[in-house]
């Protein structure tokens, strides 16, 4: 990709400089070979270029610096010698920089494909910016999967520094890209009897809801919800965990923390299993403290 865009930006530069030697971008018509290029080797499927050639003026770009902490781009553009700013293009995510042996950057984010060179012969640096003329083709969902896809990667890096951190970012790329679950909060804890960490999420399949336990070994499901009518969840299935260490009651807060958000649901309710009257105290205990009407083993909750 590197070598075609070399040739042609040569071929390029040959023509406008036969036509307007003045000129200090170039202009790339090939889009759609470009594209397929972009698409074959960065998995990137869509392009949206920001060109500052307003037809009136032409800016040159004297310099530019990627803060991935606040994911902006800010470019030191110069319309001529009296004019010169600072312009900060916001919101890049998962931006790549690619540098080739002959000085082609090219950027690859989220949203947007951004092309450089280097003018070496100069001595202060000056970057032309690459223009693609052509129309922004519409979003897809195999843009939109391939590039959460790569975005979601970012986690593998802490696999041996942040265990937790890690299955995190693990959980959810196995719901989101294998699974196509929604992730719908993500929250952290810390144990109250011990100084480890851990993760909630709250996730939706098909209308149900199901609440994942993460920790620096892994993760599994805590509470499943079942959709009953259009505005009733039963539950299914409590998993035991830690005693006594909050984990259960955090996991039920999630969730009445998207209803009363939402305003979708409008009970939820259940049935205790036998087991549970080995522990009737406690059993009693842990859904009082949630809201819950207890009615032999039946449970209930209702929101307003």
């Amino acid at each position: 990709m590197i070598d075609f865009l070399k040739k042609h930006i040569s071929k390029e530069n040959e023509e406008q400089q036969t036509t307007k030697k003045e000129d200090k971008y170039i202009l790339l018509q090939d889009f759609d070979l470009l594209n397929a290029l972009l698409e074959q080797e960065y998995r990137c499927v869509q392009m949206i270029i920001t060109n500052y050639d307003t037809k009136k003026y032409q800016y040159e770009i004297i310099d530019y610096k990627l803060d991935y902490r606040n994911k902006t781009l800010c470019l030191n553009l110069k319309l001529d010698e009296n004019y010169q700013f600072e312009y900060i293009i916001e919101a890049i995510d998962d931006i790549q920089t690619v540098v080739s042996k002959d000085g082609i950057h090219v950027l690859i984010s989220y949203h947007h494909v951004y092309l450089f060179e280097d003018e070496k012969k100069m001595i202060q640096k000056t970057i032309p910016i690459i223009f693609i003329d052509a129309e922004i083709p519409p979003i897809t969902t195999r843009c939109n999967t391939r590039c959460y896809e790569r975005k979601e990667k970012e986690y593998e890096q802490y696999k041996f520094t942040d265990r937790l951190k890690y299955y995190v970012g693990e959980a959810i790329y196995d719901c989101t890209v294998r699974q196509g679950i929604k992730v719908l909060d993500e929250k952290y804890y810390r144990l109250k009897h011990k100084e480890d960490k851990y993760c909630l999420l709250l996730l939706e399949r098909d209308s149900n809801y199901d609440v994942l336990y993460v920790d620096d070994n892994g993760w599994k499901s805590v509470v499943y919800f079942e959709l009953v009518e259009d505005d009733k969840l039963y539950i299914v299935d409590v998993a035991p965990l830690y005693i006594n260490e909050g984990i259960g009651k955090n996991a039920f807060n999630l969730l009445f923390n998207y209803i009363r958000q939402t305003n979708l649901i409008k009970k939820i309710y259940g049935r205790t299993s036998p087991i549970d009257d080995q522990h009737a105290d406690r059993k009693e205990h842990f859904f009082n403290k949630l809201g819950f009407t207890i009615d032999g083993r039946r449970i209930s909750r209702v929101f307003k």
